[in-house]
């Protein structure tokens, strides 16, 4: 190429810049980067992941090879402005013109490429993650943190404290607030979130995260899903309320059944619900030994009509 006049070099890269940016426009176009697979069945997931990355590889390739050929073409038209026509009036000014538009077109296409990359590593993980969870499902259902294990290893987090949950529903605003705190608050990217929430799942939340392609915008989507099923307050009352049945503080694990039972009242009282009512106080009296409750109505007696709090017990 050193042989090629002036001219020459500059039809050469000002072709290569003109390819570049009509390729970078249809990928744009025919919204390349937009390729997602979100709720897809697991027998098609592979054949549909490997399609979407072949276009993303192809397309990346593409890129890639044009960009390097502006960069050599822009290399070669320098070194022919430096050492065959120094002299020449305005060089600066012709080589500025030729450089910039190449550069800026490198640069667009950079930004671009950037972005498949993340595709071409989101689909990757979703790979990942739907062939561990296949092994797990075909031999035991108490392997769930494997499937997420390797992603979250190919992605070099830094080690957070971060909590599990495993879809028990009184126990999520916990789980959130250590989550919160320790992962969504912090300077990390979406798609790195997002990997540390799936390695904080267990049993049916990490099953249902399957549905969710692994990107930075399924992130939120993936949270707010979450936040629907289990932060819902109604929800987690009727279940408490259902776990308060179930106590009665006459077997021999009495301190634990009380315990569990202040743990009931106390969320129940979090979540904005009455339980200083006379319904609550019946069934809360009811857990206890006949001769407690006993007791309590002959203190309730020498009271005024107010129910007994249900912490009084």
């Amino acid at each position: 190429m050193s042989n090629l006049s002036l001219a020459s070099h500059k039809r050469i890269l000002t072709r290569y810049t003109n390819q570049l940016q009509k390729v970078l426009t249809r990928f744009k176009d025919a919204q390349l980067e937009e390729i997602c697979i979100q709720n897809v069945q697991d027998e098609i997931a592979p054949t549909v992941i490997h399609t979407c990355l072949q276009q993303l590889e192809e397309g990346v390739a593409a890129l890639e090879n044009m960009t390097t050929k502006i960069q050599h073409a822009l290399d070669e038209l320098a070194t022919m402005f430096e050492k065959t026509h120094p002299t020449l009036p305005n060089i600066e000014e012709e080589f500025t013109q030729y450089s910039s538009t190449a550069e800026e077109a490198i640069g667009n296409t950079f930004v671009y490429l950037v972005l498949l990359h993340a595709r071409i590593h989101g689909f990757n993980a979703h790979a990942e993650l739907l062939n561990t969870s296949h092994k797990h499902s075909t031999t035991n259902s108490g392997k769930d943190e494997s499937a997420v294990t390797a992603v979250v290893k190919n992605l070099e987090l830094p080690i957070i404290p971060v909590p599990t949950f495993n879809g028990d529903i009184w126990n999520w605003d916990n789980f959130w607030e250590l989550f919160n705190l320790n992962v969504q608050l912090q300077n990390l990217s979406e798609l790195q979130k997002f990997n540390y929430l799936l390695s904080s799942l267990k049993g049916e939340p990490l099953q249902l995260m399957k549905k969710f392609q692994l990107t930075r915008q399924n992130y939120a989507k993936a949270i707010e899903f979450l936040t629907n099923k289990y932060g819902n307050s109604k929800k987690l009352i009727r279940q408490l309320l259902k776990k308060m049945d179930k106590i009665f503080l006459n077997s021999s694990s009495k301190q634990e059944q009380r315990r569990l039972l202040e743990d009931i009242i106390g969320q129940l009282v979090q979540k904005g619900e009455n339980v200083d009512n006379q319904s609550m106080y019946q069934k809360v009296l009811s857990k206890f030994p006949v001769g407690i409750q006993r007791k309590v109505l002959h203190k309730k007696s020498l009271l005024p009509t107010n129910p007994l709090p249900c912490n009084s017990f």
